[in-house]
C-alpha cells in the first residue's frame, strides 16, 4: 500500500496524486492533515462492478477490526432520452433509483452481505459525480471513503475520465482510501471500447 499525505486545501492541478492513482498497481491511502485513526463511519461507493465487491470485501474486514459503520452510497442518473417515454423527469428519476435499490439487493446477495446497510441513492443531474460524493461524504461526518478503482495506463487515462481522480482534486479533509486489483491494469485499447 502507498500512504501519501493530502491537504486539506488543495492550491495544484492534483497532477501528482492523479499520476499515483493511475500508475500505481497496488492500493493507495491519502491522509488528511487532520488525521484521526478513530475511524468510526466509512463511506463505500458503489457501482455494483467487481471493483465494488473488493471494496466492500475490505470495508467489512476493517468493520471487524474497527467496529465503524459502514454506510454505502450510489450515484444514478436519468438517460437522455427518458422523455420518449412520455414520463416527466421526476418519474423517471424514481424508475432508476428503483434500479439501483434492485441491484443493490442482488449485489449484496450475490456477495453474500446482510442488506441491512444504509445506503444513499445520490441522484446526479448535471453536477460532478465526484463533487455529488464529497458533499455527501462531508455532510454525513463520514472518517474515510473507501473505494474500489481500476488502474490505467498513462495512454488509457486521457480518455477516461475517473471519479476517484476527480474526488483527490477537491477540497477535503477526509482521507481516502483506493482500493486496487493488485496488478490490474486497463490499457489504451480497452479503454478506447469503453468510450
Amino acid at each position: 500500500m502507498i500512504v501519501p499525505g493530502r491537504k486539506k486545501v488543495l492550491n495544484g492541478l492534483g497532477l501528482i496524486s492523479g499520476h499515483i492513482v493511475r500508475k500505481s498497481q497496488t492500493s493507495i491511502l491519502f491522509v488528511t492533515e487532520k488525521f484521526n485513526s478513530a475511524i468510526k463511519n466509512i463511506l463505500v461507493p458503489l457501482d455494483f462492478s467487481k471493483h465494488s465487491v473488493i471494496a466492500l470485501d475490505l470495508a467489512l474486514k476493517f468493520q471487524e477490526h474497527t467496529n465503524a459503520n459502514i454506510h454505502f452510497s450510489h450515484i444514478y442518473s436519468v438517460p437522455i432520452g427518458f422523455y420518449k417515454t412520455g414520463k416527466s423527469y421526476e418519474e423517471f428519476a424514481e424508475i432508476m433509483k428503483g434500479h439501483a435499490v434492485n441491484d443493490l439487493e442482488l449485489f449484496l446477495k450475490q456477495n453474500d452481505v446482510p442488506n441491512d446497510y444504509p445506503c444513499e441513492y445520490i441522484l446526479s443531474d448535471d453536477e460532478s459525480k465526484a463533487k455529488l460524493l464529497n458533499t455527501y461524504a462531508h455532510e454525513s461526518d463520514m472518517d474515510l471513503i473507501l473505494i474500489g478503482s481500476r488502474g490505467r495506463t498513462r495512454t488509457s487515462a486521457l480518455l477516461i475520465g475517473s471519479i476517484v481522480e476527480k474526488v483527490l482534486l477537491l477540497d477535503s479533509n477526509i482521507p481516502i482510501l483506493i482500493v486496487k486489483n493488485r496488478g490490474e491494469n486497463m490499457g489504451f485499447f480497452e479503454a478506447l471500447m469503453k468510450l
